[in-house]
């Protein structure tokens, strides 16, 4: 499948398809009365600004529901306040409540397979991949929260750590669960703003400066949660665990770690 974002007639079609509220997937709904169409174009034009190499190619039948990966499941769901649940065989399922979940609206499907709730200050999109599940917040203005909250219902005996370049999730046992890139965004001229992860107990934060001087809105920030299967893989080729999480915060796992290493961010 190959991603477009950054094609303008691809952009268009997708604000052309928000306008006229047919941008759905059976079972889901409409952009209706419900939906904020000014959310979506914006997260849709922002999503279109970003260089590809920052975002997962969608797996294939992306969209609300049971989406499969190579070696796993994730749930996308329709209502953002029931989470994003990462389903790894032998496992509980690890679900993730997204930031501002009470105020988004209705799953919305976008061409190239990216799911998209809309809300008046901050708008979530998800990005299932074989490498992993993104979670991309579309900050509208400063009235948006600087702290992006991510609370993880963890499992019996796990625990959540920060790393020096993302976080952990970690079993008892002290196997890895899940692992989260380290922490970006970008505003809409594609200048970086300041941001970085905290870890309160079972909660994920993402700090993000957006309020400074000279920032352009909207602002993106993201956090990629990695599949657990491919940062085993990853480890087992001799990659260290920040060398993985920078990679795929800055797009390099995709041409500057060889072959091998490219066959396990696919998940192949």
């Amino acid at each position: 499948m190959t991603r477009s974002w950054r094609n303008a007639a691809s952009f268009t079609l997708v604000t052309a398809l928000l306008a006229s509220s047919v941008v759905a997937a059976p079972n889901i709904a409409s952009a209706d009365d419900d939906v904020d169409l000014a959310s979506l174009a914006v997260a849709a034009e922002s999503l279109a600004n970003l260089d590809d190499s920052l975002l997962l190619e969608a797996a294939e039948g992306s969209g609300p529901g049971e989406v499969q990966t190579s070696h796993g499941d994730v749930g996308v769901p329709s209502r953002l306040v029931d989470g994003v649940s990462i389903h790894h065989p032998g496992r509980s399922p690890l679900t993730i409540d997204l930031p501002e979940a009470h105020a988004a609206g209705e799953a919305v499907l976008l061409p190239e397979g990216a799911v998209t709730y809309p809300g008046e200050s901050v708008t979530n999109t998800v990005i299932v991949g074989d490498a992993g599940v993104q979670m991309l917040t579309t900050i509208a203005s400063a009235d948006a929260p600087e702290y992006l909250e991510y609370r993880v219902a963890l499992g019996a005996g796990e625990t959540m750590r920060s790393t020096e370049d993302g976080a952990v999730v970690v079993a008892a046992d002290g196997t890895v669960v899940a692992v989260v890139a380290r922490a970006w965004a970008l505003d809409a001229e594609g200048d970086t703003v300041a941001t970085h992860y905290e870890v309160d107990g079972s909660t994920l934060i993402q700090f993000v400066d957006h309020r400074a001087a000279g920032v352009a809105y909207p602002v993106v920030a993201d956090p990629i949660w990695i599949a657990p299967w491919v940062f085993k893989c990853l480890l087992g080729l001799g990659l260290k665990g920040p060398q993985i999480t920078q990679a795929f915060a800055t797009g390099t796992i995709w041409g500057g770690l060889g072959a091998a290493a490219l066959a396990c961010a696919l998940g192949k």
